[in-house]
Formats: structure tokens, C-alpha cells, sequence
């Protein structure tokens, strides 16, 4: 098995919208036995780009989502 870079990892992770949040990033590499997560992810650079990536990988609101109850 070949092991992947925790910085591709986490771009990764970040596309597959399997994380929704930088918390969530951060908690899932971590159960992946990956290191220094915080520290590789500690950079103003690479956190703007998981977050901006974190976002775009998030499903679209379904319609009417968040108008509250109307009738």
C-alpha cells in the first residue's frame, strides 16, 4: 500500500466532501494515523485553500432550505 502525503491527503479529503468542515479534516486525518496534522495544516496559505476547497465540495441546499416554515 503506498502511502499517501498528508498535505495530498488532505487536499483530497477536502474535494470528496466527506469532511465538511476544518475540523472535520483535521479529526479524519488524524484517525488515519497521519502525524503533525496541526502543524502541516497550521499555514494561513493551505488553510485557505482546504476551505475554500471544503466549500465548493459541499452539496448544494435543497430548494426553499432555510425560509422556515411558510404556509
Amino acid at each position: 500500500m503506498q502511502h499517501v502525503h498528508i498535505i495530498e491527503r488532505a487536499f483530497q479529503l477536502a474535494q470528496s466532501g466527506e469532511c465538511p468542515s476544518m475540523e472535520d479534516l483535521h479529526a479524519r486525518l488524524k484517525k488515519e494515523h497521519y502525524s503533525q496534522v496541526d502543524e502541516h495544516l497550521g499555514g494561513k496559505a493551505i488553510k485557505q485553500q482546504l476551505r475554500v476547497l471544503l466549500v465548493s465540495a459541499r452539496p448544494p441546499a435543497p430548494e426553499g432550505a432555510g425560509l422556515g416554515a411558510q404556509v
